[in-house]
């Protein structure tokens, strides 16, 4: 009976889900040395801003809803990506690019904030 009790306890253990890791979708660093991150971790896209370790700006949406008002493109010569998040009454576009075309492949990304119809600022990424 004891051998058998072993088996389903074993057994359970290994059915049981394992967390999901955290991904990064998108990670640069601005001129000022700010970090501008985009994590998907358990079914929600993480946006973070400011000094890495210490960030001035936390927020999350459901991947469902970032991608319901996102946009990518993957074509031949290069491809784009646009995650259109919602903090409030504004919205943070991260993007990135990479033209692939180019012997170095240049990528480029930031971010775009806008209220409304108006944009407020875009912070761009010196390096990645």
């Amino acid at each position: 009976m004891k051998k058998y009790l072993g088996l389903f306890l074993l057994a359970g253990l290994c059915s049981s889900p394992l967390l999901a890791e955290d991904y990064i979708v998108f990670s640069c660093f601005t001129a000022k040395g700010k970090q501008i991150a985009l994590i998907e971790s358990e079914g929600y896209y993480e946006y973070s801003f400011g000094k890495p370790g210490k960030p001035e700006l936390v927020f999350k949406n459901k991947i469902v809803d970032v991608e319901a008002r996102s946009e990518k493109w993957n074509g031949v010569g290069s491809y784009w990506e646009a995650y259109n998040l919602k903090n409030g009454q504004y919205y943070y576009v991260v993007y990135k690019s990479e033209n692939r075309v180019s012997d170095e492949h240049a990528f480029s990304g930031g971010v775009t904030v806008s209220k409304g119809d108006k944009e407020i600022a875009t912070v761009s990424c010196e390096r990645f």
